[in-house]
């Protein structure tokens, strides 16, 4: 249970205060542990169904999600209605509905991985653009794969680890400390290492990729102490320069690369690799990379998870909605 230590002379108030927060943060824990029970038994149901009824098991969830969620499904209606604002109600919410779907089905389908074989992994998905990939991989160094939460994203780094590269992965920390360790040990499962905050860690990542590493770096959340303000989906929206500053810092080209689904199929996408050249050149190559990124999820928006608290440092510059 939480306890709080009360200054000597606290008022009455003050010290019931203090109780109810205490309070608070011991309904919050139990809840992050139920949750953590809840993935886990998840994970292990997913693992032993066959992949197809797995796959519609975890569609099934997630709209039973849209229903019971309501934080997230007020979220998401509200994030889709802001970024596609000629969209009717009636297909805001059905976009809302199918993009909660279709993360019950990307989880069921990553819960797999590491039950399959790094051959299995390999094959499965359809490629494009292997020689983007080759290219930005020609070199002496490795490359910076700028990614996003697109389709099965767990997939974009289990297949590079699959066909023999070492590969780490920028991840920030989950709120919940078992359900982080439990996420870490699946991706350590699949060879994909993680790259953490501290200069320390930065500078690990950075020889990494000086011997030819690869390190994914998720580019659409909100995330990270320095960075910038770029359009997206017609608002300002924070990006963190920490990917782009591992590219400059080691010299690795830069690699657009994401994960989708079309026709049941996944499919892993590798666009020409970028170089960057100098530290004058990072504003615009994060708004170039973001606005890659906000073409791919436009051709797919079921696929992103619109649930996220993306714009939520707006206000900190631009008007009061965050709008350019």
């Amino acid at each position: 249970m939480t306890t709080m230590k009360q200054p000597r002379h606290a008022l009455p108030a003050e010290a019931s205060w203090g109780a109810l927060y205490a309070g608070l943060q011991d309904i919050r824990e139990a809840w992050r542990f139920a949750r953590y029970l809840w993935i886990r038994g998840l994970l292990a149901l997913f693992r032993r169904l066959p992949v197809g009824f797995g796959v519609i098991l975890g569609r099934g969830l997630g709209k039973v999600g849209f229903w019971v969620l309501t934080r997230y499904r007020n979220r998401t209606i509200e994030n889709l209605g802001a970024s596609f604002p000629d969209a009717d109600a009636r297909g805001v919410r059905r976009l809302a509905s199918g993009c909660m779907m279709e993360l019950g089905a990307s989880f069921a389908y990553a819960a797999r991985l590491t039950r399959m074989r790094r051959e299995a992994i390999a094959d499965g998905p359809v490629v494009r653009g292997r020689r983007n990939l080759g290219a930005a991989l020609e070199g002496e160094s490795g490359c910076v794969v700028v990614s996003g939460h697109l389709g099965c994203w767990e997939l974009l780094p289990a297949y590079l680890a699959s066909i023999g590269l070492d590969v780490s992965l920028v991840a920030e920390r989950l709120a919940g400390r078992l359900e982080d360790d439990l996420l870490r040990a699946e991706r350590r499962k699949l060879g994909v290492g993680e790259v953490g905050g501290g200069v320390a860690r930065l500078k690990k990542a950075v020889r990494e990729l000086n011997s030819g590493s690869v390190v994914v770096c998720p580019y659409d959340q909100d995330a990270g102490l320095t960075g910038y303000f770029v359009p997206f989906f017609g608002r300002r929206a924070f990006v963190p320069s920490l990917p782009l500053r591992l590219a400059l810092l080691s010299g690795s080209p830069i690699l657009p690369a994401y994960a989708s689904k079309e026709g049941g199929r996944h499919v892993l996408t590798f666009e020409p690799p970028i170089e960057l050249r100098s530290e004058e050149d990072l504003p615009a190559l994060a708004r170039e990379c973001v606005s890659r990124l906000e073409g791919w999820i436009r051709e797919r928006p079921e696929q992103w998870p619109w649930m996220h608290r993306r714009w939520r440092r707006v206000r900190e510059s631009g008007g009061p909605d965050g709008r350019e």
